[in-house]
């Protein structure tokens, strides 16, 4: 988890996000109190898996993604 403050920019934060995922970290969360909000960054989301989404209102299969490209 990282707490955003004045000294974090956004090239620091996306190097620790990389290197937490890159270690096997599970889920990295970044929380920004000014904001009030939290994004989450998971892993997953491989071929052959699916990921939910709110707003498409279910779960949308990885592999269809990228069928489109």
């Amino acid at each position: 988890m990282e707490v955003l403050s004045p000294s974090n920019t956004s090239a620091k934060v996306n190097r620790q996000r990389i290197i937490a995922l890159s270690a096997g970290t599970q889920e990295f969360w970044v929380v920004d109190p000014g904001a009030r909000t939290v994004h989450v960054t998971s892993l997953g989301g491989a071929a052959g898996q699916a990921v939910s989404s709110t707003v498409l209102g279910g779960t949308v299969e990885v592999d269809q993604i990228f069928a489109a490209l």
